[in-house]
């Protein structure tokens, strides 16, 4: 998680905040699925090799917290103007705080009831949500203006009203 986070602030000036965001969520939920995988086949008798839910795992929790998590903090600062952009992003700190506090409370019931790989597909599914939501709907900020962020908001918004 520390050396993701670290090679994030390297390269998020150097390529779009959208781009990166999408790399994480498509990193994160290719991952999730051998993982899902693995633990489906191993409750069937089959197996993969031992090392790769580890990989998948680990790799997983790099996107989020090396990726997904910070570069959802950076977009959504970017995305607001500076009058209230305190108390909104007290707002997504606390939504932050709820969606990290939902799957470790739903893990251990689903578990129980389905079997581990079926949590690991719906945490993938998740990821596979956010990224189409991300590019559907969340401008590039790197390098632009609060206004250029605002047209780029209600621009889309007007499209997506039209259609």
């Amino acid at each position: 998680m520390i050396i993701a986070s670290l090679l994030l602030t390297v390269v998020v000036e150097k390529f779009g905040r959208k781009i990166l965001l999408i790399g994480a969520f498509t990193i994160s939920a290719v991952a999730l699925l051998p993982l899902a995988i693995a633990l489906l086949l191993r409750l069937y008798g089959g197996s993969l090799p031992n090392w790769l839910p580890i990989v998948s795992l680990m790799t997983s929790v790099a996107m989020f917290y090396g990726g997904i998590t910070p570069l959802t903090y950076i977009v959504t600062t970017e995305m607001f103007v500076f009058q209230i952009r305190a108390k909104l992003m007290g707002l997504v700190c606390s939504y932050c705080w709820i969606t990290f506090f939902i799957p470790l409370t739903i893990y251990t019931p689903i578990t129980n009831m389905f079997g581990a790989y079926t949590s690991f597909f719906i945490f993938g599914c998740f990821n596979v949500i956010g990224l189409v939501f991300t590019i559907l709907y969340i401008p590039e900020t790197k390098g632009k203006s609060d206004e250029e962020i605002r047209t780029a908001i209600v621009g889309r918004r007007r499209i997506d009203d039209s259609i």
